[in-house]
Order: C-alpha cells, then structure tokens, then sequence
C-alpha cells in the first residue's frame, strides 16, 4: 500500500470521482487544487487540500513534498506538454515513485491530432523520468454528450463533426477514474500503457436514440462540416487551438481510430463499464430531464 497519495484536478470530472474513490477507502490523500476550489473536500479528515499551480513550480513542490504516488491530469490546453513535464520534474525533485497519467487513446508523436501528439511527448517524458509510469489511455468520453444539451433542448438535435456510421467505444469518465484508483494503490509494478474504453462501439445515431428513449421523444444526429463544427465551438468560447484540436479528433474517429473495444474496466477495476442508457439517466437532469 502506497503512502499519502497526490490527486490532481480533484475538482475535475475524472481527478474528483478518483479522489472519492481513495477516500472512502481510508487512503491518506493529498488533493491539489487552484484558485481557491476544493471546499469539497474541507470535511475529510484523511483528505489534505493543498493550492497548486502547474506554472509555477513552486507549488509543485509544495503539493509534492512527502508524496509516493501521484495522478496527473490537466485540462487540454495549449502549453498543456510543458505544463505537465514541469509536473514530471517536481515528482522526480520530490521523490516520487509512481506517477499515473491520463493520457488519451491513440496517443502518438506522428499523429495528424494535436491532443495526441502532445500527450505522446509527456508520456515519453513521464518513461524517461525513472519514476514508474502508469498511462491511461481513455477514449471519447460519454460526458461530451453533455455539450449538446442547448441544441436537444431547443431543436431535438445533436450535432458534431463525427460521420453517422462512425463507431467509437465511448466510455464512462468513472469507469476511468476506477482504473486510476486501483493503479495508484498498487504498491509495485512494471511501467504499462492501458487503453480504457466503454463496453461497445457506437454511432452518433446510437447516441441520439438513446437521448430519445430518455427524454420521449425525437431527437437525430446532424453531422455538420469540420468547418462548421469548430465554428460552432468557437461560439461556445472555445480556444481556437482547442477548437481545431477537437477537429482533428473527430477526423481521426471518422478514419475509424477509436472503434476497437478493450477489457480495461472489467479487468482492472471489476466493474462493467456504464452502458449510454444508464450514463444518460445518472444525469438527466443536465440535460433538461427528470
């Protein structure tokens, strides 16, 4: 068993259901957190929060000093590989041993996507730093759904850059954070690469059938232009930079990159990845539901 354990963007999707999962087991745990976030976490008494700032190194330090086992996660972002290889160098200033990583499924230094190469460049930091490695390469996460909620609220609709037969195993962000729980107890083991992926390939159509079932009543796919869709993201004051990245993802699934379905979940975690229909239900009422 590890000792204290640091979680990054534990006020995050993934970073806070990862937490959760440490503390209710009685895990020592350190939870980074910026710009005064995390009050959540005020009434844990085996729960530290700890200020920390990716730009300045300091912090790190701060957060990491006395740590064994850190979880690296950051939003994407521009500066995101310089970020997170600054986050590297501290946990080897700060003596730790094992670093797990969210990466991104298809990760790849010659990838035509940004977000992959610039999860590839950090991955190969993280393998040349010494410290045990642990990757985690999830792919397209059910939460996205999430984003459309204006248009199938107003128009029945849900609209993306992805082809209507494009298959993806999308995936739960919990069924992730489950694996990383269980990665950051292990007290020994080699450096690994995990795709993590949802139970079954599925279509946009699949998607949009299954917001059918749960709000009763009609609701499509409309596959918009890449030039349209990144003029839709800009709209909803995404970076540029990001915008293009999401592009580039989405081109990428089309030439059928994320199809494949993997064990991850049930293998490492025990549990069944969460099926669409039961994924919508749990939140409903982001979608103007229940």
């Amino acid at each position: 068993m590890p000792g204290v354990i640091l979680v990054t963007g534990s006020t995050g999707r993934i970073g806070r259901e990862v937490a959760f999962g440490l503390v209710l087991k009685d895990i020592q745990l350190r939870a980074m957190v910026h710009n005064g976030a995390g009050n959540e976490w005020l009434n844990w008494s085996n729960v530290e929060t700890v200020m920390g700032d990716f730009a300045k190194p300091e912090t790190l330090d701060a957060a990491l000093r006395g740590i064994d086992t850190a979880f690296l996660l950051s939003s994407a972002a521009a500066q995101q590989v310089e970020l997170q290889n600054a986050f590297i160098d501290a946990c080897v200033r700060n003596g730790v041993k094992h670093v797990v990583k969210v990466s991104a499924i298809g990760a790849d230094a010659s990838s035509p996507c940004r977000f992959m190469r610039w999860h590839a460049e950090t991955e190969a930091y993280l393998a040349a730093s010494g410290m045990r490695a642990t990757i985690l390469r999830p792919n397209l996460f059910f939460d996205g759904i999430v984003t459309s909620k204006a248009t199938i609220v107003s128009k029945n609709v849900i609209n993306g850059a992805l082809d209507p037969k494009t298959r993806v195993s999308m995936v739960d962000s919990r069924d992730v954070a489950a694996v990383a729980a269980v990665k950051l107890l292990e007290a020994a083991g080699p450096n690994e690469t995990l795709e993590v992926t949802g139970a079954q390939a599925l279509t946009q159509p699949d998607v949009a059938g299954a917001v059918s079932r749960l709000v009763e009543r009609p609701v499509v796919y409309e596959q918009l232009s890449v030039d349209d869709y990144v003029s839709v993201l800009r709209e909803a004051a995404v970076p540029a930079e990001i915008a293009q990245g999401i592009a580039e993802l989405h081109d990428w699934y089309n030439a059928g990159g994320g199809e494949r379905v993997v064990d991850t979940v049930e293998r490492v975690a025990g549990k069944t990845p969460t099926a669409l229909d039961d994924y919508l239900f749990r939140i409903s009422r982001k979608l103007g539901h229940g």
